[in-house]
Protein backbone atom coordinates (compact mmCIF):
# COMPACT_ATOMS: atom_id res chain seq x y z
CA UNK A 1 0.00 0.00 0.00
CA UNK A 2 3.14 2.29 1.05
CA UNK A 3 4.99 1.75 -2.10
CA UNK A 4 1.51 2.31 -3.96
CA UNK A 5 0.97 5.58 -2.68
CA UNK A 6 4.89 6.65 -2.70
CA UNK A 7 4.58 5.98 -7.21
CA UNK A 8 1.15 8.06 -6.97
CA UNK A 9 2.80 10.60 -5.20
CA UNK A 10 5.94 10.53 -7.51
CA UNK A 11 3.52 10.58 -10.70
CA UNK A 12 1.71 14.12 -9.11
CA UNK A 13 4.90 15.54 -8.11
CA UNK A 14 6.34 14.91 -11.98
CA UNK A 15 3.71 15.39 -13.70
CA UNK A 16 2.54 19.00 -11.35
CA UNK A 17 6.40 20.24 -11.25
CA UNK A 18 6.32 23.09 -13.53
CA UNK A 19 2.99 24.36 -11.15
CA UNK A 20 4.23 23.76 -8.01
CA UNK A 21 7.63 25.26 -8.40
CA UNK A 22 5.05 28.77 -9.98
CA UNK A 23 3.39 28.24 -6.38
CA UNK A 24 6.94 27.81 -4.33
CA UNK A 25 8.54 30.97 -6.16
CA UNK A 26 5.12 33.29 -6.23
CA UNK A 27 4.81 32.67 -2.61
CA UNK A 28 8.06 33.62 -1.87
CA UNK A 29 8.64 36.77 -3.62
CA UNK A 30 4.87 37.65 -1.86
CA UNK A 31 6.22 36.80 1.27
CA UNK A 32 9.60 38.68 0.36
CA UNK A 33 7.65 41.89 -0.57
CA UNK A 34 5.66 41.80 2.76
CA UNK A 35 9.19 41.87 4.77
CA UNK A 36 10.27 44.88 2.31
CA UNK A 37 6.76 46.40 3.44
CA UNK A 38 7.29 45.47 6.85
CA UNK A 39 11.05 46.71 7.13
CA UNK A 40 10.16 49.96 5.63
CA UNK A 41 7.52 51.05 7.97
CA UNK A 42 9.71 49.73 10.66
CA UNK A 43 7.35 46.68 11.92
CA UNK A 44 8.97 43.49 13.32
CA UNK A 45 8.39 41.03 11.03
CA UNK A 46 9.95 37.06 12.38
CA UNK A 47 10.68 33.92 10.34
CA UNK A 48 7.77 33.11 11.34
CA UNK A 49 5.67 35.65 9.83
CA UNK A 50 7.28 34.69 6.38
CA UNK A 51 7.15 31.51 6.96
CA UNK A 52 2.76 32.21 7.57
CA UNK A 53 3.09 34.70 4.64
CA UNK A 54 4.26 32.08 2.14
CA UNK A 55 2.04 28.98 2.85
CA UNK A 56 -0.92 31.93 2.63
CA UNK A 57 -0.02 33.03 -0.98
CA UNK A 58 0.57 29.27 -1.87
CA UNK A 59 -2.48 28.45 -0.81
CA UNK A 60 -3.69 31.21 -2.65
CA UNK A 61 -1.88 30.11 -5.60
CA UNK A 62 -3.11 26.73 -5.24
CA UNK A 63 -6.75 27.93 -5.37
CA UNK A 64 -6.44 29.62 -8.46
CA UNK A 65 -5.53 26.73 -10.17
CA UNK A 66 -8.23 24.31 -8.95
CA UNK A 67 -10.57 27.47 -10.33
CA UNK A 68 -8.63 27.27 -13.34
CA UNK A 69 -8.77 23.66 -13.90
CA UNK A 70 -12.39 23.38 -13.17
CA UNK A 71 -13.01 26.19 -15.58
CA UNK A 72 -11.25 24.17 -18.43
CA UNK A 73 -7.95 25.66 -18.14
CA UNK A 74 -5.25 24.32 -19.30
CA UNK A 75 -1.35 24.86 -20.26
CA UNK A 76 0.27 28.52 -20.39
CA UNK A 77 -3.50 29.74 -19.02
CA UNK A 78 -3.26 27.48 -15.82
CA UNK A 79 0.27 28.59 -15.09
CA UNK A 80 -0.95 32.29 -15.44
CA UNK A 81 -3.66 31.50 -12.94
CA UNK A 82 -1.70 29.86 -10.70
CA UNK A 83 1.63 32.65 -10.79
CA UNK A 84 -0.92 35.43 -10.37
CA UNK A 85 -2.93 33.71 -7.64
CA UNK A 86 0.50 33.03 -5.62
CA UNK A 87 2.23 36.40 -6.33
CA UNK A 88 -0.54 38.00 -5.33
CA UNK A 89 -1.94 36.72 -2.47
CA UNK A 90 -4.83 36.89 -0.47
CA UNK A 91 -4.90 40.88 0.11
CA UNK A 92 -4.02 40.93 -3.69
CA UNK A 93 -6.70 39.50 -4.44
CA UNK A 94 -8.74 40.82 -2.55
CA UNK A 95 -7.91 44.35 -3.87
CA UNK A 96 -7.88 43.04 -7.52
CA UNK A 97 -11.76 42.14 -6.85
CA UNK A 98 -12.13 45.55 -5.20
CA UNK A 99 -11.27 47.24 -8.45
CA UNK A 100 -13.10 44.74 -10.82
CA UNK A 101 -15.99 44.82 -8.87
CA UNK A 102 -16.57 48.66 -8.40
CA UNK A 103 -15.69 49.52 -11.95
CA UNK A 104 -18.35 46.82 -13.07
CA UNK A 105 -21.27 48.11 -10.71
CA UNK A 106 -19.95 51.91 -11.81
CA UNK A 107 -21.12 51.14 -15.25
CA UNK A 108 -24.45 49.15 -14.29
CA UNK A 109 -25.54 52.65 -12.55
CA UNK A 110 -25.04 55.09 -15.16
Amino acid sequence: MLDELGSVATKFMIKYSSLISLIVFGSTTHATVQLKNARDKGSKFSIYDFGIAMFIAGFSGTVFGLVGTALGLEGVSLYICVSVGSFLGLTGINKLADVLLTAAFSKVKK
